[in-house]
């Protein structure tokens, strides 16, 4: 319940843009627990917010190595649209093609998609 309780509590710091209390809260239950990806993924989003996309991209793969999740698979192509990476971003789609289920897949490769076409304009 803690664990939840301190996921919640980071997730609400990120969406209210307090980036260093959820990156402080995030430290903190990486120290008792490294291998939850969620926090991969928290520090991934915070290192983006901060324009450290370098720093996003290694930390939403390492969410991914631990484990399969589509929120991650999503922001590092964010990242990876960002540096122009077309490439890079196929392969991703590729892999969460056959890393998850249809209706997944579809809702956010449809998302990618409109991003990219953004772009473009």
């Amino acid at each position: 319940m803690l664990k939840e309780n301190l996921i919640k509590e980071i997730e609400d710091k990120i969406k209210n843009k307090d980036f260093l209390a959820a990156s402080q809260l995030n430290y903190k239950l990486s120290r008792l627990n490294p291998n939850l990806y969620e926090l991969w993924k928290f520090q991934g989003v915070i290192f983006y917010q901060l324009g450290k996309v370098d720093l996003a991209i290694e930390s939403f793969k390492n969410s991914i190595n631990i484990k399969k999740n589509i929120e991650s698979y999503y922001f590092l192509i964010i990242c990876n649209i960002c540096k122009n990476l077309p490439n890079q971003v196929k392969i991703l789609k590729e892999e969460i093609k056959n890393n998850f289920n249809d209706k997944e897949y579809t809702k956010i490769i449809i998302k990618i998609d409109e991003i990219i076409n953004e772009n473009k304009r």
